[in-house]
């Protein structure tokens, strides 16, 4: 399994940093706390672009933030 451990950090960082717990980011975002944690913990590699744009606006990154994790 293909794993991005990278975007993964970042938005477990941004969240973190901000103070959201897993249960109100997913809630907020439209997504379940399983796709969440799969996505910080690097086990979900192919985001949606509705998915990125949700994170972008509740952790407040750039496209090119999330972009860049991705690529990694």
């Amino acid at each position: 399994m293909h794993t991005n451990e990278s975007f993964g950090n970042l938005i477990y960082s941004a969240r973190t940093r901000l103070g959201i717990s897993m249960q109100n980011a997913a809630l907020d975002m439209g997504l379940s706390k399983t796709v969440l944690w799969n996505l910080e913990h690097g086990f979900a590699c192919n985001p949606t672009a509705k998915t990125l744009n949700a994170i972008r606006k509740l952790y407040y990154l750039s496209p090119k933030q999330l972009l860049n994790a991705l690529d990694k």
